[in-house]
């Protein structure tokens, strides 16, 4: 069979179009040669007898040609990755700037609130006497009277609250100077600390969904960053809330519990919830991936980015589920030794 040369290096150049071709041949046809050529079929044509030198150099300028286009398209990559990030610091930047002003705003009056109730609920501070109690009041005494409970329960509320707003602060500054999911280097971190924080952040809409147990006995000091680290756990802790179907609350329960072994602190996070597919399970991490339906929040970045956060911090996390039993992450971070 007979395969002429212009369609068959058609076919070469749309199959492998990175490729530098040449044609080797004892039949020289100008025309077909013009035509290959001018289609930018072909780097060069070549004609038998050649000399073994020239031969030798021609591949080698074909290797370089090669190389060097490699070399453009990997420098075009990096080009457009940076122009990428540059953009999404930008946006972040303006992100920041616009979200301050409205989260001072919402910062000042729910730490206002705060301390206006816990006065009003505390017999011996009379409502609306004395200065503010500063950014951690103590938590006010149960009230004798009945009808002082719910300005308790304000209090409590308005300081998880102050929680979240502080966290998110932690969150934009970070994300506006290191990046999305970049992190300053590890300190020593009270890990009690932290899961007390995620979870007061967080206990409000587990309450209304399950029961919230949590298990500080074998806490640990851990090397981490404490605003990537609330992170994790306040993601881990609302994708545990939002697996367990509403309606049913005393049959329900999210778990947090540690423990360590082995110079490592273990972090579980359990909830008995709907559970997750076991053909899911290998792309829970993966970024917009989602087992929602449909997707709440990010779409399926909040365990990417918890992934991510934990590898950084020279950690481990995986998922072991079950469908209608529920689902467990275990998180493994370096412990500070003692």
């Amino acid at each position: 069979v007979t395969l002429k040369p212009s369609p068959f290096l058609n076919v070469a150049l749309a199959m492998r179009p990175d490729t530098t071709r040449m044609v080797v041949t004892a039949y020289a046809d100008l025309n077909a040669t013009t035509d290959a050529i001018n289609r930018g079929q072909v780097s060069r044509y070549i004609m038998k007898p050649w000399q073994e030198d020239d031969l030798a150099a021609t591949i080698r300028t074909a290797i370089e040609f090669y190389e060097l286009g490699l070399l453009i398209r990997q420098m075009e990559s990096r080009m457009l990755g940076a122009e990428r990030a540059a953009t999404v610091s930008l946006i972040l930047r303006q992100l920041a700037h616009e979200l301050r002003n409205p989260l001072t705003s919402v910062k000042t009056n729910v730490e206002h609130t705060r301390n206006m109730a816990h006065r009003a609920a505390d017999p011996s501070n009379p409502f609306g006497s004395g200065q503010p109690t500063g950014p951690e009041p103590p938590e006010p005494p149960k009230p004798n009277d009945p009808s002082l409970l719910p300005l308790a329960q304000i209090t409590e509320a308005a300081g998880d609250a102050l929680h979240a707003v502080r966290q998110i602060e932690a969150i934009l500054v970070r994300a506006v100077s290191e990046g999305r999911a970049s992190i300053p280097p590890a300190g020593p971190v009270d890990l009690a600390r932290i899961v007390e924080t995620a979870v007061r952040i967080c206990r409000a809409e587990i309450r209304e969904k399950s029961r919230l147990e949590v298990d500080l006995r074998a806490a640990r000091c851990v090397r981490a960053d404490p605003t990537a680290l609330g992170q994790i756990l306040i993601n881990l802790l609302m994708n545990a809330c939002q697996a367990i179907p509403a309606g049913d609350a005393e049959h329900h329960c999210v778990t947090i519990a540690l423990s360590e072994a082995d110079q490592k602190a273990h972090i579980e996070i359990r909830d008995t919830g709907v559970g997750i597919p076991h053909e899911n399970l290998p792309h829970v991490f993966e970024t917009h991936f989602s087992t929602k339906n449909p997707p709440v929040g990010a779409g399926g970045l909040g365990l990417s980015i918890v992934k991510e956060l934990v590898l950084k911090m020279g950690g481990t996390i995986r998922v072991h589920s079950e469908v209608a039993v529920g689902t467990t992450f275990f998180v493994d971070l370096p412990a500070v030794p003692l």
